[in-house]
């Protein structure tokens, strides 16, 4: 959500549904993070209802239902990138590294969550054997 910030321009009604939207996609992120973890999918229930998403979205998350947090990730990265394509983004090609850098750590850290709670294994001993891996 930090990189909506280089949206400025809020007299242009496509950057102003632009950030709307990156907003919006940003809170499912989130919400698709900590649903994962036990007790969180009240939070999901409460912003479909009061922010939801369009028909097409959906019904893509719903047949991608295990992937939702990756899908999301992947709709604000190609947001960042039809931006910059209509040139609607300041400060050009650097503008759009940061942001989708930022979105690449978004994604990561969902990625990591999503590993801490998947591992059927205490994560100290999953975390030491990714490391006699990597050796």
């Amino acid at each position: 959500m930090y990189s909506a910030a280089y949206l400025t321009d809020n007299n242009n009604s496509e950057i102003v549904e632009a950030k709307k939207k990156l907003i919006l996609y940003c809170k499912y992120a989130l919400c698709f993070t900590l649903r994962r973890c036990a007790g969180h999918d009240r939070q999901f229930q409460v912003l479909a209802a009061e922010e939801p998403l369009d028909a097409e979205e959906r019904v893509i998350i719903e047949t991608h239902h295990h992937q939702a947090h990756n899908l999301v990730w992947g709709w604000i990265i190609a947001l960042w990138t039809s931006l910059y394509a209509r040139k609607l983004l300041p400060g050009a090609e650097e503008s759009l590294q940061n942001a989708i850098g930022a979105c690449q750590d978004g994604r990561k850290a969902t990625s990591l969550v999503d590993r801490y709670v998947n591992v059927q294994i205490p994560y100290e001993y999953y975390h030491l054997l990714i490391l006699i891996a990597k050796l």
